[in-house]
C-alpha cells in the first residue's frame, strides 16, 4: 500500500466511524500509524496536530 492509498484509506474510515470510538494501532517503526492516524483523524473530523509518541 502506498502512503497515499493509506491516507486515502484512513479517510475513508474515519469518515464512516461513529462515536464512542476506539482504535489501537501497532507497528514496527515507520510502518506508517502515524500517518494512518493523522487520516483517520481528518475524515472523522479531528483537526488537531497528530504526532507519534516515539518522537515526541
Amino acid at each position: 500500500m502506498t502512503e497515499g492509498e493509506l491516507r486515502d484509506w484512513g479517510r475513508r474510515f474515519g469518515r464512516s466511524a461513529h462515536a464512542p470510538l476506539l482504535v489501537t494501532i501497532a507497528g514496527e517503526l515507520g510502518a506508517g500509524k502515524t500517518t494512518l492516524v493523522q487520516a483517520l483523524c481528518a475524515g472523522y473530523g479531528v483537526y488537531v496536530e497528530v504526532t507519534s509518541p516515539t518522537f515526541a
